[in-house]
């Protein structure tokens, strides 16, 4: 398998030291505006995108890090520290832009929330081999609680505010800050309170089958969506002007039919090759893939040049990605760090716009892209020889 990166790259994060040429580190970065290959290895199992750094899991390399963690970021790994390297599959770990963290037990189903991380250490015994509770937790705590669901989670994120867990039988869970209550996806109420995990109810017995994914904006975004299995993209979310927000480079959300549109994303003067639909002149304001979307918004499908079937999909803060049961790439946002691979485009697209990988063997039909992942500014494509 082979990995195609585009976009920001301020802090080498997008340069692996894996012998290709072009990969090296250089002392001043400059983004990188087209889909190029980066990192090859047998398979390439998970992809961690951060702002200033990236995380590659890969066999049989393993673990391949990129560019700069920052101070502070040490809380990602902190939970890991408590637990032996032959358990870690055991648990799952989401950690919100709001200091916020989640630590889900698999053997009983059950989440344990803690206000902070401090919360969490002085609450868990530090040893190589467990992190079961040092004492009983009650759901209702202020700084922390547990909630256990009726069926195992196979997929725990985080949103600025809050987190989604997808079950194995689809359904959706949310909980979070109320002020945010458009990134639940439901009505709060006594029964189904913000703050505590509920499930959506718009997303249970959909026409194409369950949820198999979930996706926010890298952990710090205010846009949230689901694909079935059937291959058909739900979004919902917060738009930025409506509630107060950590910054404004948050992805633009409102959805309706129409595609991602924003002031600050003017008319690109050109298009790249291969791009089936032409970008749009216009100069609405901020919001497209969720345009319509109100504080009390249900999850509203996506349409993608003309509801093409969807495999995958990513989104950053102010960019997304599809790829299509068909292996064609689309993308649509901002592109001000080259992150749609459009280097066409100096700031980005308001509608969905196919994207060609410049590589023979994708063109010849001897590899196809298998998988999508985005950072913040930045966007991943896995390639796979046939």
């Amino acid at each position: 398998m082979e990995l195609f990166v585009a976009g920001f790259n301020a802090w080498n994060q997008l340069h692996f030291d894996d012998g290709q040429e072009g990969c090296r580190v250089v002392p001043e970065p400059a983004d990188i505006r087209t889909f190029t290959p980066v990192l090859t290895d047998q398979s390439i199992d998970k992809i961690e995108a951060f702002l200033s750094y990236t995380k590659v899991h890969s066999t049989p390399s393993g673990l391949r890090s990129a560019g700069l963690a920052p101070e502070g970021h040490e809380v990602l790994s902190i939970v890991g520290e408590y637990l032996d390297e032959s358990i870690q599959s055991e648990y799952l770990t989401a950690w919100a832009f709001n200091g916020v963290i989640v630590v889900y037990t698999k053997a009983i189903r059950s989440v344990q929330q803690y206000d902070s991380i401090k919360t969490f250490c002085t609450h868990h015994e530090r040893t190589r081999s467990s992190l079961e509770p040092a004492q009983p937790v009650s759901s209702g705590s202020s700084s922390w609680w547990s909630f256990t669901f009726p069926d195992p989670i196979i997929q725990l994120i985080a949103y600025e505010t809050g987190f989604v867990a997808l079950s194995s039988k689809g359904t959706v869970y949310t909980w979070g800050d109320e002020r945010y209550s458009a990134c639940l996806g439901r009505e709060v109420t006594d029964d189904s309170p913000a703050d505590q995990p509920s499930p959506i109810a718009h997303l249970e017995s959909l026409p194409t089958g369950p949820i198999t994914k979930i996706a926010t904006g890298s952990g710090t975004g205010t846009i949230l969506a689901a694909l079935t299995k059937g291959n058909d993209l739900y979004a919902w979310g917060q738009s930025p002007r409506a509630e107060p927000c950590r910054s404004p480079s948050i992805f633009p959300c409102s959805v309706s039919q129409s595609p991602l549109s924003s002031s600050s994303l003017p008319s690109p003067a050109a298009t790249a090759a291969g791009t089936e639909t032409k970008p749009s002149t216009s100069t609405s304001s901020e919001g497209a893939v969720l345009s319509s979307l109100n504080p009390t918004a249900d999850p509203t499908p996506v349409d993608i040049a003309d509801w093409k079937d969807i495999a995958d999909f990513a989104i950053g803060e102010r960019h997304l990605l599809a790829l299509t049961t068909e292996g064609e790439l689309f993308v649509i946002g901002d592109n001000s760090n080259g992150q749609l691979g459009l280097p066409g485009l100096e700031r980005g697209t308001d509608v969905w716009t196919k994207v060609e990988v410049d590589d023979d063997r994708i063109k010849s039909g001897e590899a196809v892209i298998t998988g999508v992942v985005a950072g913040p500014r930045n966007s991943f494509v896995i390639i796979r020889t046939k």
